[in-house]
């Protein structure tokens, strides 16, 4: 039940590939700096997370896995721009990896 993620917090954890928040989290200036192997984050929250500057970020995330209902919001959330093409529905999520249903292109 985290909330915040605070400055450089897991900076530099190179172990880390995924990170799965239940809750609401607010992501502070350079919190996930250099995970380079950070691949999916997961936001299971139904309020939209807050990232707090653009460099919150410094990552491969590959995905970022938000309710469906939330996807447009968070493309359109100032800080959350450089991954606009990385949200994809938390309803779809599997464990390894594999797309669940029909992938819609135009919503990507």
């Amino acid at each position: 039940n985290v909330t915040t993620i605070s400055e450089y917090a897991f900076a530099y954890c190179e172990a880390l590939t995924k990170l799965d928040f239940h809750s609401q989290v607010t992501f502070a200036t350079q919190s996930m700096r250099m995970c380079v192997n950070l691949k999916t984050l997961i936001l299971r929250s139904n309020t939209l997370c807050v990232c707090s500057s653009l460099d919150a970020f410094w990552s491969s995330i590959s995905y970022i896995y938000v309710p469906k209902a939330l996807i447009e919001d968070y493309k359109v959330q100032t800080n959350f721009a450089n991954f606009v093409n990385k949200f994809r529905a938390l309803e779809d999520y599997t464990v390894d990896g594999t797309i669940m249903g029909e992938l819609d292109e135009t919503k990507i």
